[in-house]
């Protein structure tokens, strides 16, 4: 896919659109215009050109054990101090971050810590009842600032959809043919699309003080066990629109065939990275992640392994999840294999002065 190619002189390291990072390193699709020494840390390993693989490779962080939960962490400590510079120059306006697939409360809890404005959508109502449990026994400016939506966030916002309300992390979207088990909890939850939050359309069901309008969003994180498809569909034109500055979310190709009985490997789990590319946002990707109960969980983790996956083209890399899951097994475990990818909006914020690895290194 041919890009026009995007440099700035403020950033470090320059790329054009399609770049992936892999847990502790940054693999680019696209043009790498230079590197340099970061904090005594040589920015040296393996960038490849997607449309001309080049063997030029960028490493990004500086311990090991950096996935999606250490990255949206740090995105959330360069919100603090972006929010804490403009205050300096009389902007008292908050960040927004939005997590799409909650479960619990505490990641908007952590949200509402650092300074932010936090909204989470999340369709179990046990798991709602739960999170409003949680919340309330904050204190009250961390309360003030924390918006819920009790929905499941899809391609449409009319109608309703079947839902297994276990209140767990493994809790999702639902078949038909998916309800008819007897042995699990089903119930009916509305259907919402993030453009109807974002254009407020809908209303939060905890906390109905007035909030941000939405402008833009500083950071969104959607984890929705393989209808991440469907979400994306229903945020097409705020991503068209760059009205995200930073998208993380759970890329499980396997489930999201699984979720939506799709039959052809890799095509709807690529559609919405495309889409996002696309827009001109940059995309990166953590290494292959593997569910503690999943047969090859130990051998993914290896440097073997990691040096040998394709990350010179999206879609074998997302085939290679499909290996894995073929040849090793996902045991006990329906989950399997997944990646975490973040998305950067061509227009997206940071502070002068980054507070974080993640913040310093792009």
């Amino acid at each position: 896919r041919q890009k026009k190619k995007r440099t700035s002189p403020n950033l470090p390291l320059v790329v054009s659109v399609f770049i992936f990072v892999i847990g502790s390193s940054l693999v680019a699709y696209g043009s790498f215009v230079y590197f340099e020494e970061q904090a005594g840390q040589v920015i040296d390993e393996t960038l490849v050109d997607f449309r001309n693989p080049t063997p030029l490779l960028s490493d990004l962080a500086t311990k090991n054990g950096y996935g999606g939960n250490e990255l949206w962490t740090d995105i959330m400590k360069e919100g603090q101090q972006l929010m804490k510079e403009r205050q300096e120059s009389g902007n008292t306006s908050r960040l927004v971050a939005i997590e799409v697939g909650a479960n619990t409360a505490e990641q908007a809890i952590a949200i509402a810590e650092y300074g932010l404005e936090s909204h989470s959508v999340e369709p179990s109502p046990k798991a709602f009842a739960t999170m409003i449990q949680q919340v309330e026994s904050q204190p009250a400016d961390i309360k003030d600032r924390i918006f819920m939506y009790n929905a499941a966030a899809g391609a449409s916002g009319e109608g309703e959809v079947l839902f297994r309300n276990t209140g767990s992390t493994g809790a999702h979207i639902l078949s038909d043919a998916q309800a008819e088990n007897n042995n699990i909890s089903v119930v009916k939850i509305k259907s919402i699309t993030m453009q109807q939050i974002f254009d407020n359309k809908v209303k939060p069901d905890y906390n109905s003080l007035p909030h941000d309008d939405f402008n833009v969003v500083y950071a969104a994180k959607i984890d929705v066990q393989g209808f991440e498809p469907m979400v994306f569909k229903g945020m097409k034109e705020a991503i068209q629109n760059h009205k995200i500055d930073y998208i993380l979310s759970e890329w499980w190709p396997a489930g999201i065939n699984k979720m939506n009985n799709y039959s052809e490997r890799c095509h709807e789990a690529l559609q919405y990275l495309y889409m996002m590319a696309d827009a001109g946002y940059t995309l990166y990707a953590s290494h292959v992640v593997g569910h503690p109960h999943a047969g090859g969980y130990k051998h993914v983790k290896t440097k073997q392994f990691r040096k040998n996956l394709p990350f010179h083209d999206i879609k074998l890399y997302c085939l290679e999840l499909y290996k894995v899951h073929d040849t090793l097994g996902s045991g006990t475990s329906a989950h399997g294999y997944w990646a975490d990818v973040l998305a950067v909006s061509p227009n997206a914020s940071l502070p002068r002065d980054p507070a974080s690895d993640f913040g310093k290194a792009v």
